[in-house]
Parts: structure tokens; sequence; C-alpha cells
């Protein structure tokens, strides 16, 4: 080894040793600093600051206990409704709303009052004109324009209740659901002004006869 090379090393020997020190200066200066604050815990002589939180975060945890405490005796052991106590009685409310519904939907009838011949030609065209034809002469369903009828008797109580209901059995669904009230009294009031018209090509007569 030269000379140059000792120096060196020894040039960087005492630079390792000064650094040491004053990280050692360091330390001392820092614990002589925090002395006041430094617990008796040791942990493989790891020391404990006792550095308290701030007050914010202490303050913000004091309040959720109390609303914690609050909001467990109100609604749990007070007069408050937890979420799903609402959630079952608007359930009841919403399921009487529709017993109500549909018992007034039940009890409704024929009426004239809001029904036209115009509204239930209207309907007749859009609705029952494939089964029952253009003029109502019957294809797959009857004829609708002689006096004799599979189902009901004819009148207008009857053939309401034929349109409401339904024949499902034969193929014919149920119009509650799709129209209201005063468009099923349209359509009895359309069909029973098209009574006797005998359209060409008209079906033979199917069931019973009422004059």
């Amino acid at each position: 080894m030269n000379d140059n090379q000792s120096n060196n090393s020894n040039a960087n020997a005492k630079k390792d040793i000064e650094q040491n020190k004053k990280a050692k200066d360091s330390s001392s200066i820092i614990l002589e600093d925090e002395k006041d604050i430094v617990l008796d815990h040791n942990y493989d002589g790891i020391k404990e600051l006792d550095n308290p939180l701030p007050k914010w975060w202490v303050n913000m945890f004091y309040l959720t206990a109390i609303f914690a405490v609050v909001y467990t005796g109100y609604y749990h052991f007070s007069s408050g409704h937890l979420i799903e106590d609402s959630f079952q009685k608007s359930m009841i409310v919403e399921i009487k709303e529709d017993s109500d519904s549909s018992t007034a939907m039940a009890s409704v009838g024929f009426s004239e009052e809001h029904a036209s011949i115009d509204e239930g030609a209207s309907l007749y065209t859009s609705r029952c004109a494939a089964c029952h034809g253009q003029k109502a002469e019957g294809i797959i369903g009857p004829n609708l324009t002689d006096s004799y009828w599979l189902n009901g008797d004819g009148t207008n109580d009857s053939i309401y209740n034929v349109i409401k209901v339904g024949i499902p059995e034969k193929g014919m669904i149920s119009w509650e659901k799709l129209l209201n009230p005063s468009q099923i009294s349209s359509l009895v009031l359309y069909i029973q002004s098209i009574k006797g018209t005998a359209p060409a090509n008209g079906k033979s007569p199917q069931g019973t006869l009422f004059e």
C-alpha cells in the first residue's frame, strides 16, 4: 500500500469518527430537550415519550362517546324509531292502501258517467278486433253483434264483468289492470251499440240466446 492510499484511509476513518460523534451529540441534545416528557417505560432500550393527543381529537372522541350514549338511550330504550321499525310501518301503510284500492276497484261496475261510445270504438279497434274482428263479426272470439252469449246474459253489467275478469280458460285475458273502469264501460257501450248490425262473414251464433 502506498502513502496516498494510507492517507486516504486515515482521512475516511477520521471522517466517520466525527460523524458518529455529531450523531451522539445530537441524540444527547434531543433527549435533553425531552427529558421532562420521557416515561419510565423502557422496551429493549426504546424509551417512550408522553406526547398528548391534539385537543381537537380528544374533544371529538368525547363528543362521539356522548352521541353514542344519547343515540342508544333514545332509539333502544325510549321513544325513538329504528330504521327497521319505520320500514315495517311504511309497509303496513302501503299494504293497507293497496287493499283499499283493490276493494274499491272490485266494487266498481258499469257506469255511463265517464264512458263514451267513441272511446269504446277506439279501444275496441286497438284491444279487441284481433280476436273478435274489425266489425265484431267474430274470428277467434265469438260474434258480438248477435244476441247469443257464451258468457253472461248480454246486459251491461254482465259484459263489463266479462271484460274485467276475462275468460282465461278460453284465451281471453283480464283487462282490469290494463283498462280503468270508465274505459271498460266505454267498451260496453260500444258493444251494445253494434248489436244487430249483422256484418258480412259474421260467425255463426254461439251460446245462449238472450233477447
